[in-house]
């Protein structure tokens, strides 16, 4: 079952061998996650290289979720901006306040 898949897919083991929980909805298809991290993964990165200003890392970024909303079952929105802001930040050194994600997730 999806709920069984999640359960055995949740635990992940950390950079010290650790064993880690992971808090993601059960109704998250965890390869589907996945996927739509490394496209925002990969944006960033072409946006650290081709030295994008802020406003063309947002249009970026929210062409790849408008993208994602509805072929992905609840994405976890709060958790794929926590990664937005931390992945923009270390790659590009551009901050997202709240008002620049809010408007990713405008349609």
């Amino acid at each position: 079952s999806l709920k069984e898949k999640h359960q055995s897919n949740a635990n992940k083991l950390s950079s010290d061998g650790q064993l880690k929980r992971e808090i993601i909805p059960a109704a998250v298809d965890l390869n589907s996650l996945e996927e739509v991290l490394l496209s925002l993964l990969f944006s960033i990165k072409k946006a650290a290289s081709q030295q994008f200003i802020k406003e063309e890392l947002l249009q970026s970024l929210k062409s790849q979720i408008q993208f994602y909303v509805g072929k992905v079952i609840d994405l976890p929105k709060e958790k794929i901006n926590e990664y937005i802001v931390t992945t923009s930040e270390t790659y590009c050194s551009i901050h997202l306040s709240e008002e620049d994600l809010k408007v990713l997730w405008m349609n």
